[in-house]
Parts: structure tokens; C-alpha cells; sequence
């Protein structure tokens, strides 16, 4: 079973032509390397595979559930605040719904509050929190950059920019961190 299939791709910029007569599929489990001289279109290919870029002409289908990670060649933020902010601003949703968790406990000694409502909400959004990683996303920041070789003492103490490149492109993985589990992998 494919979990991609191109077919017939082309990309052009203005005049120029890129690349066409792309085709071919990648089967699950399957590891692929797309390598070539700059300018033969691989970063085009690679947008338009994950769907940041629209081909000229020609499909892209994509299993159902299938999701691609890029990682850019170049970082796409700002060099300010520490690693830590940067990592910890993909799961912005989290502190949010954790602000209304503490609203709510707040609520819950409040003898104007309609009690029933407040831990109905609550119990809701705990569940929901809990079940998509509200309480483990510090720990899986923490995991993703140990693995990349980033020690935990500087993550809030040093500024992104006093890193050099390499490290600047590992800070860039936290996309691939932020994938959340469906129910069903768990």
C-alpha cells in the first residue's frame, strides 16, 4: 500500500522549468533520499510534498492519516529568548487550556458558581488534556532535545542566538515533536 503517490509532477517559475515527468510512490516502511546539484528542484519537490507549495501540474495523493515532516534549511524564528521558548511555544494550545484548568479550580471554591457546571467543564477538559499529552509536553520537550544532544541546564539559561548553526537546525526538529498522538496510538 502507497502512503504517497506522485504522479506526472511538474514545477515551473515563471518560465523555467524545474522539474516534470515526476512519478513514483513510497510504500510504508520504505526510506527514500532525494539528492541532486543545487537548483534540480529539491527543496520544490519537498514543499510540495508536504503540501506548503502547489506543483505547475501533475498529484500528490496522500494516504488518509499520513502526515510529512520537513525540516527547513533554514530556522523560521526569530533569535530571541532561550530554547526553552522556542520549543515550549509550539504547545502554546496547551498553557492556554492549562490557564482555564486553574480558572476552573478557582471556580470551584466560588459559593456563586453553579458547581455541577464548573466540574462537568472541568472533567471535560481534563480528559481531553490529559488524553492528548497536556501534562507530558515539558517531558517530551525535554526528550526530543536531549536527543539532540542538548544539555537540560541550557535549555532557559542560554539565548538561541548564541548557539551556532547546527544547533539552530536542531532547535528547528521541535516541529517533529509536536505531532500528537491519535487515540488509536495508544
Amino acid at each position: 500500500m502507497s502512503l504517497i503517490t506522485v504522479s506526472s509532477l511538474a514545477k515551473s517559475y515563471g518560465p523555467t522549468d524545474i522539474f516534470s515527468g515526476v512519478s513514483f510512490s513510497v510504500v510504508k516502511g520504505a526510506r527514500m533520499a532525494i539528492v541532486g546539484p543545487n537548483g534540480i528542484g529539491k527543496t520544490s519537490l519537498m514543499r510540495i510534498l508536504v503540501g506548503a507549495d502547489e506543483p505547475t501540474s501533475g498529484t500528490v495523493s496522500r494516504t488518509r492519516g499520513v502526515r510529512i515532516g520537513y525540516l527547513s534549511q533554514e530556522a523560521d524564528f526569530k533569535m530571541q529568548g532561550t530554547i526553552w521558548t522556542a520549543c515550549e511555544s509550539v504547545f502554546e494550545h496547551f498553557k492556554a487550556e492549562q490557564e482555564e484548568l486553574h480558572r476552573l479550580e478557582d471556580s470551584m471554591s466560588d459559593p456563586n458558581a453553579d458547581l455541577d457546571e464548573v466540574m462537568e467543564r472541568y472533567g471535560k477538559l481534563q480528559e481531553e488534556f490529559e488524553r492528548r499529552g497536556g501534562y507530558t509536553y515539558t517531558t517530551k520537550i525535554c526528550t526530543v532535545l536531549t536527543r539532540f544532544g542538548i544539555q537540560r541546564r541550557r535549555l532557559s539559561t542560554r539565548s538561541r542566538s548564541s548557539f551556532g548553526r547546527p544547533t539552530h537546525t536542531r532547535i528547528s526538529c521541535k516541529t517533529f515533536a509536536r505531532r500528537p498522538r491519535s487515540a488509536s496510538a495508544r
